[in-house]
């Protein structure tokens, strides 16, 4: 079985992972954020129809965001970001379709920064893109639901969000907005994540965490939902 978690900068999806890793490492696999994901196994996978159809979804979207990007365009870091996004994009598209048809009854197989994460780094703070991301949204609950557990980690809101991302010692990539910018891109995101959920909730199994709650009681919930036992 294979979970993915998404939700808001700083909701807690990192620290839900890390705590079921630490606690079940038997039991269960992260799928990291890393390049190393284009692997050899999954070349076969980019000449089937299903890969394709989501390559030319996304390529469509790419160029809708890259278009938007004006100036930026012309800074190499930007597109070089871009670019990547995409690709990672792309090769975890690749690893979901290898685990979907390897699927193993005793591992878990958990994505920290999976397909719908993904998905919002590459509208991150364009709402236009973000308005026209329906179709991949769908395309992955298409093909993805009966194999994936999509677990949402939500609750405070987008402004409760900036508080506790700005509160935090380390930087992440909000940092370099302001502060109105940071509250209207959290605020797209959380409506890309309430579409997902939308979709999800229908096509799909979907586990809802409100991260307004302490962790202890977010990870019993998951611990129960997928039948942990809780060491004592």
């Amino acid at each position: 079985m294979i979970a993915e978690f998404y939700g808001l900068p700083g909701s807690g999806k990192s620290t839900q992972v890390n705590l079921m890793k630490e606690k079940f490492p038997e039991k269960i696999e992260l799928i990291v954020f890393s390049k190393k994901l284009f692997r050899k196994r999954n070349i076969r996978n980019i000449f089937s129809l299903e890969f394709i159809g989501f390559f030319f979804k996304l390529l469509r979207l790419w160029i809708v965001k890259i278009t938007t990007m004006k100036t930026e365009l012309f800074n190499k870091k930007s597109f070089r970001d871009e670019f990547k996004t995409a690709f990672y994009f792309a090769s975890l598209y690749l690893e979901f379709m290898y685990l979907r048809e390897h699927d193993s009854e005793n591992k878990l197989y958990i994505v920290d920064h999976g397909l719908i994460q993904c998905l919002s780094s590459l509208v991150w703070d364009k709402k236009n893109v973000c308005e026209k991301s329906d179709s991949i949204i769908n395309y992955i609950a298409e093909h993805f639901s009966k194999s994936v557990d999509y677990v949402y980690i939500a609750g405070c809101g987008a402004e409760e969000t900036y508080k506790r991302i700005m509160g935090r010692e380390w930087v992440i990539r909000l940092h370099s907005y302001s502060r109105d910018d940071g509250i209207g891109i959290l605020n797209n995101l959380e409506n890309l994540f309430n579409k997902a959920q939308s979709v999800f909730k229908e096509k799909g199994r979907l586990l809802f965490i409100d991260n307004s709650s302490g962790i202890n009681e977010q990870h019993k919930k998951l611990c129960d939902y997928y039948n942990l036992q809780v060491s004592e």
